[in-house]
Parts: C-alpha cells; sequence; structure tokens
C-alpha cells in the first residue's frame, strides 16, 4: 500500500531534512555574521594621545558610519571624533579621557576583533 505525501510536505521534508538543515541554517548564519563583522588589521599610531589622529585599517566597516561606532577602553567616541569613514579605513580624532584599552569597530550586530 502507498502512502500520499503532499507536495509540500515533500518539499519541507526536503529542506528541512535532519543532515540538511544544520548545514542550511550554518552557511545562512555564516553569511549573514560575515557581512556584518568588521574585521582590524591595524592601527596607526599603536600608542597615541589626546588629540591624535588615529587611523583604523581593515574591512567590512562599511561606506557610510550610518549607526556603526569606534570604543576605546569600552567608550563610545562622541560624533565630533569622527573624521572619515570608508570601508576599508577610518580616521578618528583621540579624544580626551584617562587611561588606554582596547580598540573595537561595532557595525549592525557585528563587533571587530581588538587591537
Amino acid at each position: 500500500m502507498s502512502r500520499y505525501r503532499s507536495p509540500l510536505r515533500r518539499l519541507f521534508s526536503f529542506f528541512f531534512n535532519p543532515p540538511l538543515f544544520p548545514a542550511l541554517t550554518l552557511a545562512l548564519v555564516c553569511a549573514a555574521c560575515a557581512e556584518d563583522t568588521p574585521v582590524m588589521a591595524s592601527l596607526e599610531p599603536r600608542i597615541g594621545r589626546a588629540g591624535d589622529i588615529l587611523s583604523v585599517k581593515g574591512t567590512n566597516f562599511g561606506d557610510e558610519q550610518g549607526s556603526s561606532y569606534i570604543t576605546i577602553a569600552g567608550i563610545p567616541l562622541t560624533a565630533s571624533s569622527y573624521l572619515a569613514w570608508h570601508d576599508q579605513e577610518i580616521r578618528v580624532k583621540i579624544p580626551e579621557f584617562n587611561g588606554a584599552g582596547l580598540v573595537y569597530v561595532h557595525r549592525g550586530r557585528g563587533k571587530s576583533n581588538p587591537l
């Protein structure tokens, strides 16, 4: 006796087949992460003082700043600190604050590697 399976059920079972579903989900999640996640390659100068121009080079910064931002020692920079924002380079004026810390670029849900 043959069991009838509707076309919708066949389609559902193809895409949500246990061996295929985790790989498909992982591929979609990784593709979305790769688009948003900024990657810093270098900071120049490596050690700067208040008022110095910091050049951050890398990839996936986006062509415009939009809602993206940089943090130094966990503190977001003010709008007046940003001098230029390009997909592969950001230039900012280091603000006055006490202490030193890691630099991150935040874009969308992604956060860069620390430098």
